[in-house]
């Protein structure tokens, strides 16, 4: 069920090499890989959209056409919000994305979900709680929400 929201845009970043999920992602692009008989991409798609965004700006590069391909033949995704594809030559991180999504974002809040992080959840997703939270508090900055790291798989971070 779709929420009323203020926040109308989602990006996804996935036009990166898919090197974490290496070797799963070796000959499939992670973003496609199954989780629960779907691609992650198709589930962090429909969070989105659950959550209240009609504008989803997807950065993928050539090798990842088959993203665009499949979501694409979902029809019901086309019918819920708008799917927008924007080609990346060589991924340059997170920021550059932002940036040439703009055109999409304008001046608005948005939510950036990322590809690899599909959430499981009971009731309200927690994309939905993020967006939640932002209006109920009139919230006047972007808020963010992050998943600790393993410490096993994130030595460079200092815990205290």
């Amino acid at each position: 069920m779709r929420i009323n929201s203020s926040i109308k845009t989602c990006i996804i970043p996935a036009g990166g090499k898919g090197t974490r999920w290496s070797p799963l992602s070796n000959h499939i692009p992670k973003e496609m890989l199954p989780l629960n008989g779907r691609p992650v991409i198709e589930l962090v798609v429909r969070e989105a959209i659950e959550s209240g965004c009609i504008d989803i700006v997807i950065f993928i590069n050539k090798e990842k056409q088959v993203i665009e391909q499949y979501l694409r033949s979902l029809k019901d995704l086309g019918k819920e919000a708008k799917l927008h594809f924007i080609y990346k030559r060589c991924p340059k991180g997170i920021v550059q994305t932002i940036l040439v999504a703009e055109k999409y974002i304008k001046d608005s809040f948005f939510v950036l979900a990322f590809p690899d992080l599909p959430a499981f959840y009971q009731g309200y997703s927690p994309l939905h709680q993020l967006i939640d939270k932002h209006q109920k508090n009139n919230i006047t900055t972007h808020a963010f929400a992050f998943s600790p790291y393993p410490a096993k798989t994130a030595s460079f971070f200092e815990y205290k």
